[in-house]
């Protein structure tokens, strides 16, 4: 017979017995293998930790160099400057959340990567903003990139092959480096000139700019003509191919208009100037 058996002092004898003796050895070889894997982390992190610290007190990963990409626009010397005293510095030491910071605060930066070339060089490479936009913001123009972001004043805005923003007023108010113009009327702005980049008003003007002084309205600048054209700032439908269609009316017709409206889904209203306006003002 077998299985359990009770012995005359009472323990237990037999596979039971036998069961319960390995299971308590596998536990404390289990517990064993723990406390080993921890210590092994401990000194692991304890070595870790020491090399660490010896490496930062060691000259030989002093910044020597700061190497800097990426530049067209900003000088150099610009960049190094608003990195801050970084060299004879300890690489491994260095705040490079802060730096990134500094660098971000120069209004042609867009976007920076900082990398530790050890032993003992900073790597800066910038993403210079791009020129997207002239903008109108208080009593100057400034050039502006895709985001709305003010990068510096315009000299010769006319000159600058770009199209034209106004209307659209800061978001905090104050004009500087660096704002951004609201972004609800940039948005706006940048909806219509994907649509009408290639367009030429009676084949051969182009959109100049864009007005958004109106609350609901945006109003299309020609280049060289004084013809304007309103259009919803609501998402589009149809309006453009209207648009080409009336062109191509207007284009038969004498005369050049004063503005054509976007602004009703069943009609485009154009408008000629006085004396004609009276008489000869048409629907498309």
């Amino acid at each position: 017979m077998t299985g359990e058996q009770n012995t005359p002092n009472g323990k237990m004898t037999g596979s039971a017995g036998k069961g319960r003796k390995k299971a308590a050895r596998v536990v404390v070889w289990a517990a064993l293998k723990t406390m080993a894997a921890l210590a092994a982390v401990a000194i692991m992190a304890f070595g870790a930790n020491t090399g660490y610290e010896a490496a930062v007190k060691n000259r030989y990963f002093d910044v020597s160099q700061i190497r800097v990409e990426g530049l067209s626009v900003i000088h150099e010397e610009e960049i190094k400057k608003l990195a801050g005293p970084v060299e004879g510095r300890n690489t491994l030491s260095l705040d490079m959340r802060e730096i990134s910071k500094r660098l971000l605060a120069h209004p042609w930066v867009g976007e920076v990567e900082l990398r530790r070339e050890l032993p003992s060089t900073l790597g800066v490479r910038i993403k210079e903003r791009v020129p997207a936009f002239v903008a109108r913001a208080g009593k100057e123009f400034w050039v502006v990139d895709d985001g709305g972001v003010l990068i510096c004043p315009a000299e010769n805005p006319a000159e600058i092959l770009l199209p034209i923003i106004e209307g659209a007023p800061v978001e905090d108010g104050k004009v500087t480096a660096g704002a951004k113009l609201s972004q609800q009327d940039f948005k706006a702005a940048v909806y219509a000139w994907e649509r009408l980049s290639g367009y030429r008003f009676l084949g051969k003007h182009q959109v100049m700019g864009f007005d958004l002084a109106e609350p609901g309205k945006i109003k299309i600048r020609i280049k060289d003509s004084q013809t304007s054209l309103t259009f919803p700032r609501r998402k589009w439908e149809d309006e453009v191919e209207r648009l080409i269609t009336v062109d191509h009316i207007l284009r038969t017709k004498e005369g050049t208009p004063l503005s054509l409206s976007m602004m009703f889904a069943d009609k485009v209203i154009v408008t000629y100037p006085s004396p004609r306006s009276a008489g000869n003002g048409s629907r498309g």
